[in-house]
């Protein structure tokens, strides 16, 4: 792999996170090189902090549009969530809208918003929870914290609405993932229409994760759908003694 020139730098944590989506850190004068040649478009800013003079006058003269989200969207009190829900909902969905591209999700460290973010877009692209962690670990390393990777847990996919302009490769993975589901659907075995006890598989919805389907939970029923009831003691004479 060549070397890029010595006046070329990337920031610490800058990475690729798909086509037309970078992350790093916040830039330094030594990273303002490199930030050229991604010829970016928007810059999504999650600190509350705003970008240094410096860094904003770099933004006007490249023409780059800066939504400084960790603004709009700070709250003074999350209680236990180290951001808001409203962050990473707008985050989402402005990075899912190509009309942004190519653009750069950025914080102070790039390791705590960016890795939130990053990370429930994995969740929203169907990743198993382990990967969405390995990855957010990667960048994050002795810094990671629980709480971060909890968030992306228990974050609210419902709460993000898709824009119009979705980029190929999330549509691409959404198609794969739908045909994952009918495959599994049609793998399923069909009921009979005996009277006999039958098995009903439930809760069989396949994992949108590289890991593959959940373990379908079983339990019998008869074939007029009802829940099959245990054989009751029949009563002796001894019995009612």
């Amino acid at each position: 792999m060549a070397k890029l020139p010595a006046s070329i730098t990337p920031p610490d944590f800058y990475g690729i996170v798909e086509k037309g989506i970078y992350r790093s850190n916040i830039l330094h004068p030594t990273n303002f090189s490199f930030l050229k040649t991604l010829s970016l478009k928007t810059v999504i800013v999650l600190s509350p902090e705003p970008p240094t003079r410096a860094l904003s006058t770099l933004f006007d003269e490249a023409g780059i549009k800066v939504i400084h989200l960790g603004v709009q969207a700070w709250k003074p009190t999350l209680g236990w969530r180290p951001v808001s829900e409203e962050l990473i909902k707008e985050g989402l969905e402005i990075i899912l809208d190509v009309s942004y591209h190519p653009a750069l999700i950025m914080c102070t460290s790039g390791l705590h918003e960016t890795g939130i973010l990053v990370g429930c877009l994995r969740k929203l692209q169907g990743w198993n929870f382990n990967s969405i962690v390995t990855e957010y670990r990667s960048f994050a390393g002795t810094k990671s914290r629980y709480v971060n990777e909890q968030f992306i847990e228990l974050f609210d996919l419902d709460l993000v609405t898709l824009p119009m302009s979705l980029p190929q490769w999330f549509i691409r993975q959404q198609q794969l993932l739908r045909e994952e589901e009918e495959e599994l659907q049609n793998s399923l075995p069909q009921p009979d229409s005996h009277d006999s006890p039958r098995l009903l598989y439930l809760g069989g919805v396949p994992s949108r994760a590289a890991s593959g389907p959940t373990t379908p939970r079983l339990f019998v029923k008869n074939a007029a759908g009802r829940k099959a009831d245990k054989p009751k003691k029949s009563k002796t004479v001894e019995d009612s003694d």
